[in-house]
């Protein structure tokens, strides 16, 4: 576990912790080919699936800023997901809402993820 952590699923738990906000299937959108034509002119060619990520809950992005990433990091943020949830569900406990579950998870994991964040302990 701790090399899938350290080396697969870290950098997105990272980003979890950054940015406060819980990945969930349906909030992914393959991009349209309209995006992948804009994006192979602003970026470059990718060899992967790409996607948008558009929460439910936009408070953390700007007006006209959208994360996209690939099919790669898409999987590894709902891996690390899954990650905070196991370690929520084995305490026990009830959690009213999804910080309450990353401030947990802060405690319970390598402090690298969380530090700098408002869930760092």
């Amino acid at each position: 576990m701790l090399n899938e952590l350290l080396f697969e699923t870290g950098p997105a738990l990272k980003v979890i912790f950054e940015i406060g906000f819980e990945p969930k299937e349906e909030e992914f959108y393959e991009f349209t080919e309209e995006h992948y034509e804009k994006f192979h002119r602003e970026v470059g060619d990718t060899s992967e699936k790409m996607y948008m990520l558009l929460p439910k809950d936009y408070r953390h992005l700007s007006a006209h800023e959208v994360i996209a990433v690939t099919e790669t990091e898409r999987n590894s943020l709902l891996k690390a997901n899954q990650i905070i949830e196991r370690y929520c569900l084995a305490s026990g406990k009830k959690f009213n809402t999804y910080e309450d579950k990353l401030r947990y998870a802060a405690k319970m994991l390598p402090s690298v993820f969380s530090e700098n964040t408002k869930f760092s302990c």
